[in-house]
């Protein structure tokens, strides 16, 4: 069975090369490389099975530009003529730790199930509810400016107690950014987003929209019957992960001190590694795993 997996990066490039490079071992690889970094820097340009999706898109944290550019490579992958059964999404700041032709036989196993965990907004906590309905300013003004971040921030507190109204037949979804569906459903949602611009619309001013836009899409949909029943697991995507490594805090970058965690994980990858901080581990992960 053919995996597409598709990768959001914006730095590190030594890493993503490590990555890209273990992930086309087992299938094709699209990724998105923010068009704020240097495209010079890349140097998994040059692998086989790699393919770098056009035009870039300008990522900014929590903003509607992550699902833009998911989007964007499901759009190419979909448009190419392999026959991908899965699309796999990842981080540039993820890595296998068990080998990725186990992920794909874990895949072809379970076809046609959807790995999208996700919780009902409504029904979940309050935090969830006021999430979804909030206006949120996310997309910088001026890039890399520190009084932007103090007007935004500014103008998202003061938007704070007002709420935007709804979809009526639409119930909105949370979980984790990064998923697996099949080829069926990602057609599905590239018609579905296509045929429906206020709903995009409505999520270019919603906070974390790659935590939602996707999840909602599918549970609202007959897809929903191959993935998990919508359960409330907490707050924090770290309860909705689906086949990644993530620590609670969500921002740690694992290191060699962390590799005990790594080995008792019955998780495919682990997220973050860097460059800077994980080399070490990264090289006993291969060598123990991923040979």
């Amino acid at each position: 069975m053919k995996v597409a997996f598709l990768v959001l990066a914006h730095t590190d490039p030594v890493h993503l090369y490590r990555l890209c490079a273990k992930l086309a071992e087992s299938g094709d690889v699209y990724v998105h490389y923010d068009k704020k970094s240097n495209p010079r820097e890349v140097r998994a340009r040059g692998l086989e099975r790699v393919h770098f999706v056009e035009p870039r898109i300008r990522v900014s944290w929590g903003n509607f530009s992550q699902v833009e550019a998911t989007l964007l490579m499901m759009r190419t992958a979909l448009s190419s003529n392999q026959d991908y059964r899965y699309f796999s999404l990842h981080s540039g700041q993820d890595y296998p730790i068990r080998p990725v032709y186990q992920y794909v036989d874990h895949l072809t196993a379970s076809y046609p199930m959807l790995f999208i965990r996700a919780c009902n907004m409504w029904s979940s906590c309050e935090h969830y509810s006021r999430l979804v309905r909030r206006i949120w300013f996310t997309e910088p003004w001026i890039a890399h400016n520190l009084l932007d971040k103090c007007l935004r921030r500014a103008l998202n507190l003061a938007l704070s107690p007002f709420r935007r109204s709804y979809f009526n037949n639409i119930t909105p979804f949370f979980g984790s950014a990064y998923w697996a569906i099949t080829r069926e459903c990602a057609d599905f949602i590239l018609q579905w987003s296509d045929a429906h611009p206020e709903f995009l619309q409505y999520y270019h001013r919603t906070l974390a929209s790659d935590e939602q836009f996707f999840h909602t899409i599918v549970y609202n949909s007959g897809f929903r019957k191959h993935a998990s029943p919508p359960e409330f697991r907490g707050r924090g995507t770290v309860n909705y992960a689906n086949h990644h490594l993530l620590h609670p805090s969500q921002k740690k970058v694992y290191t060699s001190e962390d590799f005990s965690e790594i080995a008792a994980s019955s998780m495919f990858f682990a997220r973050k590694l860097t460059t800077d901080n994980s080399s070490m581990l990264i090289e006993r992960i291969d060598q123990e795993f991923l040979k």
